[in-house]
């Protein structure tokens, strides 16, 4: 009996996570593009700065 009101509790709070998730995985979707390698095409000129952390992340996903 206390699983199933278990179920029903879960539910509301999955609901509410995902309406606010939804704003906040916008704002942070942003921030993964340029730490994604697809984007990886304009950081030529990058390699040029050993400063730049995408270097770091290019070996990474490259292993």
């Amino acid at each position: 009996m206390l699983g199933t009101e278990n179920s029903g509790h879960t539910e509301k709070i999955t609901a509410t996570f995902a309406s606010k998730g939804n704003p906040q995985n916008t704002e942070k979707k942003p921030e993964p593009i340029p730490n994604d390698p697809s984007p990886t095409p304009d950081p030529k000129p990058v390699p040029n700065d050993p400063s730049v952390p995408i270097i770091d992340l290019r070996p990474d996903p490259q292993q």
